[in-house]
């Protein structure tokens, strides 16, 4: 009687001790196919981002004469255009790659600080003219100079998110064939 107690026991314990470890396998499997979805994710959102601001913006900095000219585009920004990262930082953060992480992290906050930065810039161009065809031209004068040192910030952003994206797609790319 008491040793079926026991083996009753022990096989109680072994069913436990198994269910605990299959939810466990299970849990760190799913979160990690979770992981490589984000991956998949945070690269089609930084390729489709690449390309839009290249597109609208990236093209005329190659051109650009720093501390010469203004920039003369205003640019007005409503969206939030970050969702992959934003929905799923808890996942960027399990991504074992440190280098990865910390680019993904560096480049979401450097597109952060571009749009803040394009919409300032845009909000002084804005000033500026108003001031030109209010005839305060020294006033449109002094705005022009700090519309050249925000150009070239902006400038300097682009070449950064440019070595960011490359850097990340090269890392990302590697990374999301050797899952196939």
């Amino acid at each position: 009687m008491v040793s079926d107690l026991w083996e009753g026991a022990f096989l109680t314990l072994l069913g436990v001790i198994t269910a605990f470890i299959g939810h466990w396998v299970l849990n760190w499997w799913d979160i990690r196919k979770r992981i490589h979805a984000t991956k998949q994710g945070i690269y089609e959102e930084l390729k489709e981002l690449r390309r839009l601001y290249n597109e609208e913006l990236g093209v005329h900095w190659e051109n650009f004469e720093e501390g010469k000219d203004a920039y003369e585009i205003s640019v007005s920004l409503t969206q939030n255009y970050f969702t992959m990262y934003e929905s799923n930082a808890n996942l960027i953060g399990r991504i074992t790659n440190s280098d990865l992480r910390l680019k993904i992290v560096k480049v979401h906050t450097l597109l952060k600080v571009i749009t803040d930065s394009y919409k300032i810039h845009s909000t002084f161009l804005d000033k500026r003219n108003k001031a030109y065809d209010e005839g305060r031209y020294d006033l449109s004068a002094k705005i022009h100079s700090e519309l050249v040192g925000s150009a070239v910030r902006l400038k300097g952003y682009h070449y950064r998110f440019m070595q960011l994206t490359e850097d990340i797609f090269e890392i990302l790319r590697e990374e999301l064939s050797e899952c196939r």
